[in-house]
């Protein structure tokens, strides 16, 4: 992993055991980290090895702390809600609401090359979703998508009946 930092990719994706060594590096070198939880989370890992839930704290505090730059990801994890769901558990292992927020909007968007996206303001491409609730309360209004609106036009609405 070190060796692909310092050869300058983009992302170091999981990150289950980095080091505060490698997380320097990775600061130093303006690597973003791309987690997700959701298989190491997972009941029949958990069985496996207790010691996973640890591991993924870890995963998450250290380079939390470290103030490095961390993206989100599902890992195209086959479950209803699987993004909402990964949010859920970095919440649950330490990073705050608003953190984990940017994370899955504004800093995805720039790992992936699209910094035009991300954030609500002039000149961005406006693609939003309209909760039931308020993640920066709770984190799980992420399951309750009521509207969509992709590129300025409303795409979904959901209208209670």
């Amino acid at each position: 992993m070190q060796r692909s930092v310092k050869a300058g990719v983009d992302t170091v994706e999981h990150g289950r055991f980095l080091t505060e060594e490698d997380v320097t590096l990775m600061r130093e070198h303006n690597t973003a980290l791309v987690n997700n939880l959701l298989w190491t989370l997972s009941p029949f890992t958990l069985r496996q090895f207790p010691e996973a839930e640890e591991v993924a704290r870890q995963s998450v505090q250290r380079p939390y702390q470290a103030g490095l730059r961390m993206g989100i990801g599902a890992d195209a994890y086959p479950v209803d809600h699987a993004l909402a769901r990964e949010a859920e558990a970095f919440v649950r292992l330490g990073m705050s609401e608003q953190d984990v927020l940017s994370a899955l909007t504004s800093i995805n968007a720039e790992i992936c090359g699209v910094p035009d996206r991300g954030l609500i303001a002039p000149g961005k491409l406006a693609d939003l979703v309209m909760l039931a609730a308020n993640p920066m309360k709770d984190i799980r209004a992420l399951r309750e998508i009521r509207g969509v609106i992709k590129g300025g036009e409303v795409a979904h609405w959901h209208v209670e009946a």
